[in-house]
């Protein structure tokens, strides 16, 4: 448990991932399938774009554990 709510992650997200850790080897998704989920495909941010979007979420962070 890393302590991050399953929230965070979306649906196609936690569906990857589920799909590459698999403990059955053979039934792990490989190179070529994770390229073919959705969320692999999904849209790619500029470094400038991320940026302010991890700032909005660590600025949700502070707020939310000032008020606990």
């Amino acid at each position: 448990e890393l302590g991050i709510p399953s929230e965070s992650f979306s649906e196609d997200f936690k569906e990857l991932f589920s799909a590459m850790v698999r403990k059955d080897p053979d039934l792990r998704v490989v190179i070529d399938g994770i390229k073919r989920y959705s969320w692999f495909q999904g849209p790619v941010y500029d470094d400038k774009d991320l940026e302010a979007i991890m700032a909005r979420h660590m600025a949700r962070k502070v707020k939310s554990s000032k008020s606990v």
